[in-house]
């Protein structure tokens, strides 16, 4: 006797369920680092085909091994742009520094037509790596931030902000608010990461993102970025957090075993805490 229709379906909405509770499982607080080539189209039109293959090979040579020897993976190069992602935020930004540095030492002494200028762009938030490359809402958000960035700057969204704020060797000021994002209802405040040698840093720093600026850039709920943001005041969420840290993926003591009740993985959820709720 066959099933009947409704049976079918609930039966589709479980397996639905179950592989969206599983691909929630594979992913991972990413930091993702967007770097764009400026001026690129303009070299290909003024010199041609092959000297803008050229001009691009050498720009990757400089920045690849930065981003390597930074702690970064490059996961792909679009055209002029390359994709690379961490797992800190911190070591990202400072590695984006260190290309900006990089590049500005050997721009010093030549001509305008063989320096190279960058644009790099920041976001943390969740993904999903696949074969060597990631996707989500992390890296779509990194991307539409890129394409806001001023040539010789690094532009970060609110939730790598948050994760370095309270780092003395980084300077950050605040670029602009309430940024249109293709894809996105709501607009995002962006900041500026101070890279210059002996350029002045702001006054003040940036106050601190709103749970919703950091909801929209790391792709966490707005309703448990602000539950991180709560629990992480209390003692025993401190706790956990250090013991999360030396036990990476196992499950927590009993005393914070509330926190186990969340469906993701246990590193990526003490990840996020820590990252939003620091």
């Amino acid at each position: 006797m066959p099933k009947p229709a409704s049976k079918s379906v609930e039966e589709l909405i479980r397996e639905r369920a179950r592989l969206d509770a599983e691909l929630e499982r594979q992913q991972q607080l990413l930091t993702i680092l967007f770097v764009d080539i400026v001026g690129s189209t303009r070299f290909y039109d003024q010199h041609g085909d092959l000297a803008g293959l050229v001009m691009i090979q050498k720009c990757l040579d400089i920045l690849t091994p930065l981003i390597e020897k930074g702690g970064g993976i490059v996961v792909k190069t679009i055209g002029d742009a390359i994709l690379a992602r961490f797992d800190d935020a911190a070591g990202a930004v400072r590695c984006t520094i260190n290309m900006q540095r990089t590049l500005a030492e050997r721009n010093a002494n030549r001509p305008p037509g063989d320096q190279i200028h960058i644009r790099g762009a920041l976001n943390l938030g969740f993904g999903l790596i696949k074969e060597e490359d990631v996707f989500g809402d992390v890296v779509n958000v990194a991307s539409r931030i890129e394409k806001a960035t001023e040539a010789d700057e690094i532009a970060i969204s609110p939730s790598v902000y948050e994760q370095i704020r309270h780092l003395e060797d980084i300077s950050v000021r605040q670029k602009a608010e309430g940024v249109e994002i293709k894809g996105k209802a709501q607009k995002l405040d962006l900041y500026a990461v101070i890279w210059r040698p002996g350029e002045a840093a702001a006054p003040l720093a940036p106050p601190r993102p709103s749970v919703e600026q950091l909801a929209m850039a790391s792709g966490l709920h707005s309703g448990m970025a602000d539950l991180a943001r709560k629990i992480a005041a209390a003692p025993a969420a401190r706790e956990w957090y250090r013991w999360c840290s030396r036990r990476s993926r196992k499950p927590p003591p009993r005393r914070c075993a509330f926190v186990s009740r969340w469906r993701g993985p246990t590193a990526a959820w003490a990840s996020a805490m820590r990252s939003i709720a620091r």
